[in-house]
């Protein structure tokens, strides 16, 4: 019976480390594999050596924050809409995405622009862990999108 029992789990892990989502799964901890971050914007920010090294580099978890640009160009972060692996990292990101500056020229409007921060943690040793925080404006009618100031990028050292 207990081998049995071991065979149907051995079976069952075998089956979890195998399937094609979990492999999916292993592709997604990085930018090239997520779909959800937009890695060919950041790549521009990126000279083409340094951006094939980043792109494979397995992150730790990422944080994307929903908000608005204000008169004065700050983000004012709103809610988080995605995080992965879990909300341990929440509040840190929604700091971060705090000192983001985007433009907030408008035509015609009082209401503010909707933007996106994300931010993409990489946890080496407890000297060396960095953050990308990458923002950019929702695409709007109101806002132009060719202006210099619609995306920001930075690293963080936490």
């Amino acid at each position: 019976m207990k081998k049995k029992n071991l065979l149907s789990v051995t079976i069952i892990l075998m089956g979890l480390f195998m399937s094609p989502l979990s492999y999916a799964e292993k592709c997604a901890h990085s930018l090239k594999g997520n779909d959800n971050i937009p890695h060919r914007e950041i790549m521009a920010f990126y000279p083409v050596e340094a951006w094939k090294m980043i792109k494979d580099t397995p992150y730790s978890g990422y944080v994307i924050v929903h908000g608005q640009v204000n008169k004065k160009s700050e983000f004012l972060p709103g809610k988080v809409t995605e995080c992965y692996p879990d909300d341990s990292k929440n509040k840190l990101a929604l700091k971060m995405a705090g000192n983001v500056k985007l433009s907030s020229a408008t035509v015609g409007t009082r209401i503010n622009p909707k933007a996106d921060v994300y931010v993409i943690f990489y946890d080496g040793n407890n000297d060396d862990r960095t953050a990308i925080v990458f923002g950019k404006r929702s695409k709007s009618a109101n806002v132009a999108m060719n202006s210099q100031r619609s995306r920001y990028m930075s690293l963080f050292s936490y």
